[in-house]
């Protein structure tokens, strides 16, 4: 039995290879696509040119590597379009700008998984009583299904972590923005005065303002940088000071009273979440006090009792 397991683990291989070559070799014979295709290599080698002289200009040695990962994760026929235009808004609300960035996650997410299924399979050697291919054939799957779980719930944390911590730092940054209209700055330039002033405090909100005040100086339309911003974040009250921005402009209301409106909502939002976590905090010590507390009171209260009790039956 344990000479079956080589052969079972070059035959799932195998198999894999197959199959992954044939749906590739069906995808990119496809008629309706070769236009899409010849598109998509163009802007490929204008994107490849570009971080030839990036890279170039830094000194890395990653060039090749990044290029052949970008090739394979371009022939891989396993997300489709909703898929990768979910991580790659995930990507961005992490903070993570590379244009190469979805390619690479993909074929990370990919090698991984193929990682912990190899993993996982020689594990089982371990255990002699697990000699049955079935359950060799559980390990190397479950090994594969948590291999590539596993850096999606790395990049929701990443995007959760940032995502409050731009939420931490928003109602400072209102205030800052009410100094700098009321000083007769232009949005474009609060923003990125803003920006400047807060990257030492939070580095992802100080960004992201950045980006969005670069964005609205190249834009004809200075409302689409702003929806940039609330889809890039992905956090309500960005969208709430977003839209009211957008209303600012669009029927010539001041921003500065918009602002100062918007911070004082998030001052109050703030001020009720702390209260509503100090209202929750009885009820979550409860439990721990009835486990670490409740049972050396008892001790305490019962043990002199106890202990009489059992002297009088031992006599």
């Amino acid at each position: 039995m344990a000479g079956t397991f080589p052969a079972l683990v070059l035959l799932v291989a195998v198999a894999a290879a197959v199959s992954l070559g044939g749906l590739t070799y069906v995808s990119l014979n496809r008629p309706h696509l070769r236009i899409a295709e010849r598109a998509k290599a163009e802007a490929d080698a204008t994107l490849e040119r570009t971080l030839t002289v990036e890279n170039n200009e830094r000194g890395s040695v990653f060039t090749p590597v990044i290029r052949v990962m970008s090739r394979i994760a371009d022939h891989l026929p396993i997300y489709d379009a909703a898929q990768r235009a979910k991580f790659s808004r995930s990507l961005l609300s992490a903070g993570i700008r590379h244009p190469m960035a979805l390619r690479i996650f993909i074929v990370g997410k990919l090698g991984f998984g193929l990682l912990c299924a190899v993993i996982a399979a020689f594990a089982l050697n371990a255990f002699p009583d697990l000699e049955n291919v079935f359950y060799k054939m559980i390990a190397v799957f479950g090994g594969l299904f948590v291999g590539l779980i596993l850096p999606e719930m790395g990049l929701d944390w990443v995007v959760k972590k940032r995502r409050a911590a731009i939420h931490q730092a928003l109602p400072d940054v209102l205030d800052l923005m009410v100094i700098c209209t009321n000083a007769g700055y232009s949005l474009s330039a609060t923003l990125r005065r803003v920006s400047t002033e807060f990257a030492p405090i939070s580095k992802p909100l100080a960004d992201e303002l950045a980006i969005t005040a670069d964005d609205i100086s190249l834009r004809a339309d200075p409302m689409a940088g702003l929806r940039n911003l609330a889809d890039r974040t992905g956090i309500p009250a960005l969208s709430a000071m977003v839209t009211t921005l957008i209303q600012s402009q669009r029927y010539g209301t001041p921003i500065t009273h918009a602002l100062k409106t918007l911070a004082k909502s998030e001052r109050r939002a703030r001020v009720l979440a702390m209260e509503e976590k100090g209202a929750k905090l009885s009820t979550k010590i409860t439990i721990p006090m009835m486990i670490l507390i409740l049972p050396a009171v008892l001790i305490l209260a019962g043990g002199p009792a106890f202990l009489r009790v059992m002297e009088v039956f031992g006599k």
